[in-house]
């Protein structure tokens, strides 16, 4: 392995760790700010701090999903993945192989 592909390689896991690793810091964030604001949830909201933090996660998730969602939808999620195969030339030389597949098919390419 070149040190090029390690590097390359590490980087992935070390996002994909780090990804994993922040829903644990935002469990704790979530349950951080509960305990700090406990009086206001208690006086004003009538929780207990295990309700908010409850609350405050599922919120967290469901809010995290729906921006995914929205992104996916109307966003430049799909922008974002497509410049992969701009930007790689081993994707662009398949996509290349692939439209030659259709002409010699279909008789012609795919846009």
């Amino acid at each position: 392995m070149t040190k090029r592909a390690f590097l390359v390689e590490y980087k992935q896991y070390y996002m994909r760790g780090t990804s994993w690793i922040s829903y644990i810091f935002q469990l704790g964030i979530i349950s951080a700010n509960a305990k700090l604001f406990e009086d206001f949830f208690k006086i004003w909201l009538g929780l207990s701090v295990t309700q908010v933090i409850i609350i405050g996660t599922v919120g967290y998730v469901t809010f995290g999903v729906v921006i995914g969602y929205l992104d996916f939808k109307y966003g430049v999620w799909k922008m974002e993945n497509d410049f992969g195969w701009e930007a790689t030339p081993k994707a662009e030389r398949m996509l290349e192989s692939i439209r030659k597949i259709e002409e010699k098919v279909c008789g012609e390419a795919q846009p």
